[in-house]
């Protein structure tokens, strides 16, 4: 095992050598990594089998980023083809290492490493079946909150492989919201507004998980606009039970993304929560969910979080703040009760918009409803 070890440390020094890499590439993809792969079950040890990790994410980041050797755009002159090959070879020897509970973590992160440097590569994994495995092993706890996990699955879905009808076959809604109500319940979501430098790891985590529930409401909101179009006339009944009726699962996070509004350190998660509770309530108008109980409307106590979205920093948001607002007292009966204590601050950050923005369509809406929607909470 010692021996097994400093060879595994030369070999280290020569994968973290481009030069080494690119002129040994047709040894490497003639089986070299194969044969390393497979030697993972043969050598004992956490700090040898990481070694070994470490070599595969060596070669792994410089194959696929030395356009020399890999372009997936072009590919006249360089190894792509071949490159392709290895890793459509390495495919079953990683599945069946992933299925090795004592080095999992490790595989999982190569796997999301290839998947990072060319998302195309997305088919193999599904027709691996490293992707049904990945859907069995996130429903155990020690791997719910998987980092690596969650960055395969957000590749997945933003592939333009996976349409409407994927999303649906693959369970993908109860997937995501499985992942958020494990690893960011009720009573962390309380806390959204506590985050401060001591949470890294958990803004980060929710940075990921976030986006993997963003995508998919991006795609289904895609599938929407090109099926129900806005301004032609749909039969309610048909939308229900061919559409809304499938996919109603998604708005259990309506109350979430009112939350993470309020999270103040983190501009990206206020963008997608906001876009998110605007498609939310085009998909679904004025619905009640008995199943979840839940109803699509907001509180009193909703209305700091969403003022947090018109502040100056969260400028890419303010014209579906503004929306969001307006929204509320068209189709709330309570809009005055609920705003009419907060019209002082509404008032003051559409006042700042106005004097701050460099978007003439933003400075509109904000002098728009200053004009003629203020008067009605007052």
């Amino acid at each position: 095992d010692e021996l097994i070890g400093h060879l595994l440390d030369v070999l280290i020094k020569f994968s973290e050598n481009p030069f080494s890499v690119e002129q040994n590439i047709d040894y490497i993809l003639k089986g070299f990594l194969l044969e390393l792969l497979e030697l993972t079950s043969q050598i004992k040890g956490d700090e040898n089998l990481t070694k070994v990790r470490l070599i595969c994410s060596n070669i792994f980041t410089i194959i696929l980023t030395d356009e020399r050797l890999y372009s997936y755009e072009k590919g006249e002159g360089t190894k792509t083809k071949e490159i392709q090959n290895l890793f459509s070879n390495l495919m079953p020897s990683l599945k069946t290492l992933l299925q090795n509970q004592e080095i999992s973590e490790g595989i999982l992160s190569l796997l999301s490493l290839i998947i990072e440097r060319d998302e195309n590569l997305i088919s193999l994994y599904k027709k691996n079946g490293i992707i049904d495995y990945i859907f069995s092993i996130m429903q155990k706890k020690e791997y719910c909150s998987n980092l690596n996990i969650i960055k395969i699955l957000i590749i997945l879905v933003e592939s333009k492989d996976i349409q409407f009808k994927d999303i649906l076959s693959m369970g993908l809604i109860d997937k995501v919201n499985y992942l958020i109500d494990n690893s960011y319940n009720e009573e962390n979501s309380n806390n959204t507004n506590n985050y401060d430098n001591n949470n890294d790891d958990e803004n980060l985590y929710l940075d990921y998980i976030f986006e993997l529930f963003y995508d998919i409401i991006m795609k289904i909101f895609e599938y929407k606009k090109k099926v129900y179009p806005r301004g032609v006339k749909i039969n309610l009944e048909s939308y229900k039970n061919e559409f809304t009726s499938k996919i109603e699962k998604i708005a259990k996070n309506f109350n979430l993304c009112i939350k993470l509004l309020g999270n103040q350190k983190n501009v990206n998660i206020q963008e997608m929560s906001c876009v998110c509770l605007i498609f939310i309530l085009e998909i679904f108008p004025g619905y009640k969910f008995n199943s979840f109980n839940l109803e699509l409307r907001f509180k009193s106590e909703d209305i700091p979080n969403l003022l947090k979205g018109l502040e100056l920093s969260c400028y890419k948001i303010h014209k579906k703040m503004i929306s969001i607002f307006d929204w509320i007292i068209q189709f709330q009966d309570d809009a005055k009760e609920i705003l009419k204590p907060n019209v002082g601050y509404l008032t003051t950050y559409l006042e700042n918009i106005i004097n701050t923005s460099a978007e003439p369509e933003v400075i509109f809406e904000a002098k728009n409803f200053i004009d003629k929607k203020i008067s009605k909470i007052k």
